[in-house]
């Protein structure tokens, strides 16, 4: 029998604002994806969401399908939308595509980047940093995530869609690791060394911080996806 969403964490929305009633359904699930409200796997009914949001099933449908297509749920024929599962080897094989391209995009933009392209990297670690110690932390967005600015920086095409592509498949992973302030200090030292490398032009040491990075990155991607190893499975 299928597991479907418990809904303590929905609660009405507030009519008393300008978005529209998808956008923000899509902010309230998200939300509880990334509060690891639900579980890998689980089932997303969208009766009870509604219901608990006190809306109609079209904006949580709408919602819904939305964030399948950004690659936090995966819709399973017969089953409907689920939270996106992995399995040990598929972590593993994500986060090694991560270093090469990542690698890659550090030590370019060590080579290529501009002065304002550095500090817009400084500023969205400050940002994150400040919305990692907030009371209530938002969701993940793009506009705070370092490695999209380094990728930009890179200027190769060819290296950010690549990247932009593992990514996709990784959000929740990500958004859930990013909420956890901990994780997200650490995380934040260890980008401001790849800032420092990048800024010195040390395309080399820049490469190597990032795969570093990302090796850390994995590890705790694992367990905020209760990966366990497949050989116990």
């Amino acid at each position: 029998m299928d597991n479907v969403v418990e809904t303590a964490e929905l609660s009405p929305l507030s009519t008393l604002t300008s978005e529209t009633l998808s956008s923000r359904a899509r902010r309230a699930i998200l939300q509880a994806l990334v509060n690891g409200h639900y579980v890998p796997g689980q089932r997303l009914n969208e009766v009870e969401i509604a219901a608990a949001l006190g809306i109609s099933r079209g904006p949580v449908r709408e919602s819904i399908q939305g964030l399948a297509s950004e690659g936090f749920l995966e819709v399973v024929p017969h089953r409907g939308a689920i939270v996106k599962q992995f399995s040990e080897s598929e972590i593993a094989a994500l986060y090694e595509l991560r270093r090469v391209h990542e690698g890659a995009g550090a030590l370019f933009a060590a080579e290529r980047a501009t002065p304002g392209e550095v500090a817009m990297m400084k500023e969205v670690l400050d940002s994150a940093l400040a919305a990692a110690d907030s009371e209530d932390p938002a969701p993940y967005t793009p506009e705070l995530d370092f490695h999209v600015r380094v990728m930009q920086a890179a200027h190769s095409e060819f290296v950010r869609a690549a990247a932009v592509d593992v990514n996709a498949k990784l959000l929740l992973a990500r958004a859930r690791s990013g909420q956890i302030r901990q994780r997200a200090h650490q995380a934040h030292d260890e980008h401001l060394k790849i800032v420092e490398a990048i800024e010195k032009g040390d395309g080399a040491l820049a490469e190597r911080l990032m795969r570093d990075h990302l090796l850390t990155s994995q590890q705790h991607a694992a367990t905020v996806l209760g990966v366990s190893s497949e050989e116990h499975a």
